[in-house]
């Protein structure tokens, strides 16, 4: 059973925690569609697939405003490589685009992370294009989660490629650089991890 989280700064109007009711998961599967302009139902996420994960090691974490609007959302399950390293593997982080640019892509990563953590889970996994240097720069620069593998054709089509990132989430306190707000005119683009 999730157990809700808040990983929230004060003063910044908004809170994360765990998805924990079907109306929350069928607004992040909403969110997730408007953000990454997904209309193809190969691309969509469902309530039940987002409960599933949260309930059996993986993540499901949504950023709040105060008055309850859900402004960002992210999602990952338990995953485990061909050399047995287990680690936690977050798929995509959707943030509305009037909300990019105020540190909620980096809040929902830690809300992650002690969801990860919570299932015993000590890294976590993700991929990005290498091509958005504003996605590379938050994975790298302000996480500090390191490069390990650059895969072409990721998702099994072309123009996929993408670099696959590992996070320490015990070494996450001392290498998370906490972002400034960003002003509105550079607030644009996407998180990773999305096909």
């Amino acid at each position: 059973m999730p157990h809700p989280s808040v990983a929230a700064d004060a003063g910044v109007g908004y809170g994360c925690r765990e998805l924990t009711q079907h109306a929350e998961f069928r607004a992040a599967a909403a969110l997730y569609a408007r953000v990454f302009a997904y209309t193809e139902s190969e691309y969509a996420l469902n309530a039940n697939l987002l409960t599933a994960l949260a309930r059996n090691g993986g993540s499901a974490v949504g950023a709040f405003t105060e008055e309850g609007a859900l402004i960002g959302f992210a999602y990952g399950f338990a995953g485990c490589d061909a050399d047995g390293a287990c680690f936690h593997y977050s798929q995509a982080a959707a943030v509305d685009p009037a909300q990019q640019g105020r540190g909620v892509g980096q809040a929902l990563k830690l809300a992650q992370r002690a969801v990860a953590l919570r299932w015993g889970q000590r890294s976590m996994r993700w991929t990005f294009d290498p091509l958005l240097s504003r996605n590379a720069h938050f994975n790298l620069s302000s996480l500090g989660a390191v490069g390990i593998a650059y895969e072409r054709d990721y998702y099994a089509r072309p123009d996929t490629d993408r670099l696959v990132v590992s996070w320490d989430l015990d070494g996450a306190d001392r290498s998370v650089r906490r972002l400034p707000p960003c002003p509105a005119h550079a607030r644009a683009g996407r998180l990773g991890g999305e096909p």
